[in-house]
């Protein structure tokens, strides 16, 4: 056995008492000045039966006053007011008028580009966000038939008001937010995806979720050693990195006690550099020592350094010795005595060739 629609010639009636129905009514196009339309009763729906995605509406009566289309407001444009269906692309480019663009867009023989994408790739319903019309509205349209066979831009039934959002799903625009302020669309920001994407390159986090930074070897760069301090294109963790580098190289500083030997090795590469270095003996630190030292060495690995700035304070701290070295193209300065003594050494400058 089959099965029919049920059918009512001019509408449904619902009624709940002789005194108060709603009706289903529909036309061929808005609810205006038809008898069916100033008869309604408020609450009572219109459906338009003819037309496309842009023009086919449902309306609802909410008051009865003017007899005509005043007392009928649009339902999807009452509930969508802000939240904007989503474009396929944005452009911002300038356009005389949407002629201008409907010839870009039905160029197919020689495609030009709409919002990023080539105008041979859209087709029926497309939605393109245009921002920059010189004269027309600057709204969403709605691509009306087969791009390079006569189609037409439609402006959405929504009229662009403050507070309106598009999201768009492709093209330059990829996962932006664009909101209207009232005057003009701006871009209100990007989507989570594209927006964390843009965070991570910047700051140089790798991928999603907890890491800790690597200021020690970025991705991208590193070990930095001598060089330019930080890139035009560096993130911020390489330019940290590079940062710290260049402070340890030239700033470092290190203590310690108890022991017979203490050294600095610098980084490959430093030909020219300085210690202020402090000693004490460790079982009287009344014995104290403080030496500046300059160093320099040439490609050959060959060194010359001075001690000046001599302070003694106190008695002999026996067979403290200072020397510099190099090796591997890396100046070492090391200290050293025949008792136990405590140390604080700092770089003063490491210059690179």
């Amino acid at each position: 056995m089959t099965t029919d629609f049920h059918r009512a010639k001019r509408g449904l009636e619902i009624v709940v008492d002789p005194s108060s129905f709603v009706q289903l009514l529909t036309g061929t196009s808005a609810p205006n000045i038809q008898t069916d339309a100033q008869n309604a009763r408020i609450g009572s729906l219109w459906v338009v039966n003819n037309g496309n995605s842009i023009t086919t509406k449902l309306y609802q009566k909410y008051r009865d006053v003017a007899n005509d289309s005043t007392d009928w407001r649009n339902v999807n444009t009452f509930v969508d007011s802000s939240w904007r269906e989503p474009a396929r692309v944005v452009d911002t480019s300038v356009w005389a008028n949407i002629t201008a663009v409907e010839t870009e867009l039905n160029d197919i023989g020689t495609p030009g580009n709409i919002g990023g994408l080539n105008s041979n790739l859209f087709i029926n319903g497309n939605r393109i966000l245009l921002t920059n019309l010189t004269v027309g509205d600057e709204n969403v349209y709605v691509v009306n038939g087969n791009p390079g066979s006569g189609a037409t831009l439609i402006e959405d039934s929504n009229t662009a008001t403050a507070g309106d959002f598009v999201y768009i799903l492709e093209g330059t625009g990829t996962g932006q937010l664009w909101s209207y302020n009232g005057t003009v669309w701006a871009m209100a920001g990007f989507g989570s995806a594209a927006e964390e994407a843009a965070i991570r390159a910047f700051i140089g986090k790798d991928a999603p979720g907890a890491e800790t930074p690597d200021y020690a070897n970025p991705t991208g760069g590193g070990p930095y050693t001598v060089g330019t301090i930080i890139g035009t294109n560096d993130n911020l963790e390489l330019a940290t990195a590079k940062l710290n580098a260049f402070i340890y190289q030239n700033n470092a500083e290190f203590k310690g006690t108890n022991v017979l030997s203490a050294s600095d090795t610098l980084p490959v590469g430093i030909n020219l550099a300085r210690w202020l270095v402090r000693v004490n003996s460790n079982s009287d630190t009344t014995r104290v020592r403080a030496r500046d030292i300059f160093a320099i060495r040439d490609d050959a690995n060959n060194v010359n350094f001075s001690a000046s700035n001599l302070l003694n304070v106190g008695g002999v701290i026996t067979g403290l010795d200072f020397d510099v070295t190099s090796a591997g193209s890396a100046l070492t300065l090391t200290v050293s005595a025949s008792v136990a003594f405590d140390y604080e050494i700092k770089r003063i400058v490491a210059v690179g060739p």
